[in-house]
């Protein structure tokens, strides 16, 4: 066993193996754990990651879904691998930006169809400005901010810029298909909490240190000192406090 490819499970003390997709074949969150990361209701989490259907005429016609889920034993509930958990924070990113899920969906099928790209929202080829999704079909250049695009169902070429921000939230994988690797939330301002599933099985950590956030917060919520568990592991002051206002906010 590749000691690269290992984690240590912290609750049984076990070596797990991690295979080279785990990214997408290992269940690691449950639709309500997926939810509370990214910040959004367990409700469209989970009809992200449920079949659909949608009227056409009498006969409805079943969408496959939108968030790639594995389907496990009950009663187990984990059941988002990491490349859901990414194309769940980019959906989230495209609708607040009033990208509608329709032409969202469009995009997606087109490229599943005609490029054989599963997972397109989790892969940086896909690219979107204000009003569309585009899929990177050449790059003349390594400029990120000129590439050349096509609209995935009507061929249309045009020149666009390349969404600084998100891009700035998400490392991709350096492969063929530039899968996240890594997804930062943003939510909690300059203090860097990022997810990577190969790190605490991939709940949010403090990147810095590695730690994660369940860990240091517990300790808050239990009536420890912040300042005393800022000191235990190393962290200023002022990003627990950070973390902790922005998730007291969430619960009031």
């Amino acid at each position: 066993m590749d000691p690269a490819n290992t984690q240590t499970n912290e609750i049984t003390g076990g070596v797990v193996e991690l295979k080279e997709d785990f990214r997408r074949t290992v269940p690691l969150y449950s639709i309500a754990e997926a939810a509370r990361i990214l910040d959004m209701s367990p409700s469209t989490m989970r009809s992200w990651v449920t079949q659909s259907v949608a009227s056409r005429g009498k006969a409805g016609r079943v969408r496959e879904p939108i968030v790639t889920a594995i389907d496990v034993v009950r009663p187990v509930d984990w059941r988002i691998p990491f490349v859901g958990l990414a194309e769940a924070y980019v959906l989230s990113f495209l609708r607040k930006r009033g990208i509608s899920m329709q032409r969202i969906r469009r995009a997606v099928d087109a490229l599943k169809k005609e490029n054989s790209i599963d997972h397109a929202l989790a892969s940086k080829r896909l690219f979107t400005d204000k009003f569309d999704l585009f899929y990177e079909y050449e790059e003349e250049n390594k400029d990120r901010a000129d590439l050349k695009l096509v609209r995935p169902y009507d061929g249309q070429t045009v020149i666009v810029s390349v969404i600084e921000d998100l891009l700035e939230l998400i490392t991709y994988a350096d492969d063929e298909d530039k899968y996240a690797r890594r997804l930062r939330i943003d939510r909690y301002g300059e203090v860097n909490v990022v997810v990577d599933p190969e790190m605490s099985f991939g709940m949010p950590i403090f990147a810095d240190i590695g730690v994660r956030l369940c860990d240091v917060l517990g300790r808050v919520e239990a009536g420890e000192d912040l300042s005393a568990v800022a000191r235990d592991y190393d962290i200023s002051e002022a990003k627990v406090r950070t973390v902790w206002d922005v998730e007291c906010s969430k619960a009031a």
